[in-house]
């Protein structure tokens, strides 16, 4: 694909996810801490995607700078448009209550900004800049989508009416186990430690 296609196709396609959350801003919020379940966020969990909302805004534009061309075509290549169209379709599966249909986006969104955060392993930021535009923004997500995987998953699917030793509640906590050891892997453990990512999650 050629570099100013696959920029461009970044933009539209951040622009239009975007616009879309912002359409439904009160729908998505609802998702995470109006459905009582026991992985379910407080009103502060849309919090993080903001801040990754406007690292991608800068990002849209840090990454036409000649010091993020290779880490744009070689880890970023196709996967963040991807991401982007991905949870723009998510956004309308929630409001069509299509809620398996929703649950296998956010599982593809997070191979897309998984398959990234393990490709841009091999980069480092040259600058303050890059470190916080073009760097930052795919460390934060990759934390994120975890949280967002499970946590669409048990409000689509579960609640607390069962009690605390039911499935659900069981199910919830070995989650939480399983995300703090991704976030331990991540922090310690990786090609390139990253503890931004392990922060989200603990978050």
């Amino acid at each position: 694909m050629q570099p100013v296609v696959l920029k461009t196709l970044n933009v539209i396609t951040y622009i239009i996810m975007v616009t879309t959350a912002a359409l439904h801003w009160e729908l998505l919020s609802s998702i995470y801490y109006d459905r009582p379940n026991y992985l379910r966020g407080t009103q502060y969990s849309m919090i993080l995607p903001g801040i990754v909302f406007v690292l991608l805004a800068g990002f849209s534009i840090a990454q036409w700078r000649d010091s993020a061309y290779d880490y744009v075509m070689d880890a970023i290549e196709y996967n963040l448009f991807a991401s982007n169209l991905v949870i723009t379709t998510w956004v309308f599966t929630w409001k069509l209550e299509w809620l398996v249909v929703s649950q296998i986006l956010v599982i593809i969104n997070a191979i897309f900004i998984g398959r990234l955060f393990m490709k841009k392993q091999s980069f480092t930021a040259t600058s303050l800049i890059d470190y916080i535009f073009v760097h930052l923004p795919f460390s934060i997500y990759a934390g994120l989508v975890w949280v967002n995987v499970f946590q669409s998953f048990f409000s689509s699917f579960t609640t607390k009416e069962a009690g605390p030793d039911s499935w659900a509640a069981i199910g919830a906590a070995g989650s939480i186990v399983f995300m703090l050891i991704i976030a331990n892997y991540q922090a310690q453990f990786s090609q390139d430690p990253d503890s931004w990512s392990a922060i989200v999650i603990g978050l």
